[in-house]
């Protein structure tokens, strides 16, 4: 019957994607980094993360994860080659890779003291397909001073070469907005591009810090690990549309003529003649808003009736809508259709529903149905659920007061360190007894 009917509506984002994140420190670059990509609803990622304490299990086993044909990029952060590969012992993690990369999937990796080189990914299946050459000796032991050769330490201000998607995050376009950013904290130090290799931006001392190429999927190396400073700094826009924009591009999503149209409904079930009011938009992929779209706006009735609609200039290049309450009273499922033009060219289309209730929800029922008052009683009969007959209500309400039911309520008790001066005080006796140890072996091993 209608009146148990409830219409609902599912969300459902088209051409999502799927990243795979590896990496081999927890700092701030990767959780600002997965915050940024996370926010996107089109961009899930999925954390790996295999810390260098756990170097006895070294390698790890991920090549179920590297075949797996749902990514579309592969992300690798500061992770030794070492916890993923051994030559002629674990070879399979980034024999997936490279095939992956191959078929079209996108790779990046990103700056760290064991990336690249320095993570001896030289002479490893990954060689071939990142766009950087890199030795053997090119390597960076744990607890190991830092090599210079290999790293850059200074602050680093980025410089665009030319006008690229992947450079493009500001919404003015251009590139002046790279001399606003906060420079990074240092850098992988690239001796030797390959020269198929694409140079996208440099430092303000113009040593290569973006290098893209393509071997069947795209691949990018960016040298640094710490574009966190950027949304510490007041640009966490500018941030997240950097790292989208990777993704994007890895994916091959970066086609300035693919449109996000989109309808935003505040909510999808009214009742009959409600004022209904939505916005309009549309987005390239670059996550900038395309302010001189025109938009045709049509309401579909239940009936199959349509009402053109015209909307107003709201902010940031939207526009708002509000349909009459007249073109609303009657109840059922009504469709939204938006078509979005530029320069009289269709850039995209989107659609939304929305359902007006009919007011009245018993009419299809009008009497009461004992039969299901009973089953109701009878399933509930062993927490003191029971049929009454009307005439036998004030009764029961009486013996209710007379013999008010048993109530147990649990009340949980948590314990946590430090509560009491007791076991505060053992914590700290720990605490210093420990500190003292360790100053005691620094002192014997001459490191103070």
């Amino acid at each position: 019957s209608r009146n148990n009917e409830l219409p609902a509506f599912l969300t459902i984002f088209d051409g999502g994607l799927k990243v795979l994140y590896v990496t081999g420190n927890a700092n701030h670059e990767q959780r600002f980094l997965r915050q940024a990509l996370g926010a996107s609803q089109e961009i899930q990622i999925e954390p790996r993360i295999v810390l260098p304490v756990s170097r006895n299990s070294w390698p790890r086993d991920l090549s179920k994860d590297f075949s797996d044909p749902s990514y579309d990029v592969i992300f690798l952060a500061d992770i030794d080659a070492r916890a993923l590969y051994e030559k002629g012992v674990m070879e399979e993690n980034l024999l997936a890779i490279r095939n992956a990369v191959s078929k079209g999937k996108g790779l990046i990796m990103t700056g760290g003291y064991h990336s690249f080189g320095p993570g001896l990914y030289g002479g490893t299946p990954l060689e071939d397909v990142l766009p950087v050459l890199m030795e053997e000796s090119d390597r960076q032991d744990f607890d190991a001073p830092l090599r210079k050769d290999l790293h850059i330490e200074r602050p680093i201000q980025l410089r665009p070469i030319g006008q690229h998607f992947l450079t493009t995050i500001s919404a003015e376009g251009g590139t002046d907005i790279w001399k606003k950013l906060p420079p990074l904290n240092g850098a992988n130090r690239f001796l030797k591009p390959k020269e198929s290799a694409e140079r996208l931006m440099v430092s303000d001392s113009g040593e290569p810090m973006l290098l893209s190429t393509t071997v069947g999927g795209r691949v990018i190396a960016f040298a640094g690990d710490s574009t966190w400073k950027w949304a510490m700094g007041g640009f966490a826009e500018e941030h997240k549309r950097f790292w989208r924009q990777i993704i994007l591009w890895l994916a091959f999503r970066d086609s300035l003529t693919n449109t996000n149209v989109w309808v935003n409904l505040p909510q999808r079930r009214y009742q009959p003649r409600s004022l209904v009011q939505f916005t309009v938009g549309a987005k390239n992929t670059a996550g900038f808003v395309i302010e001189d779209a025109t938009f045709e706006i049509t309401m579909i009735q239940p009936d199959g009736k349509k009402i053109p609609l015209s909307g107003t200039a709201a902010e940031e290049g939207t526009q708002s809508v509000q349909v009459p309450r007249d073109a609303v009273s009657e109840s059922g499922l009504y469709r939204i259709e938006v078509t979005a033009k530029r320069n009289g060219n269709s850039i995209g289309a989107s659609s939304a529903e929305f359902i007006v209730f009919d007011q009245d929800k018993e009419k299809s029922i009008a009497a009461a149905d004992p039969d299901q008052l009973f089953r109701l009683a009878s399933q509930t009969s062993r927490w003191g659920g029971q049929q009454v007959e009307p005439d036998e209500f004030g009764i029961l309400l009486d013996k209710i007061l007379a013999d008010p039911p048993v109530m147990k309520v649990e009340i949980p008790q948590k314990w946590r360190l430090g509560d009491t001066w007791i076991d505060g005080s053992f914590f700290l006796f720990l605490f210093l007894v420990a500190m003292g140890l360790e100053w005691g072996m620094r002192k014997k091993w001459g490191m103070v």
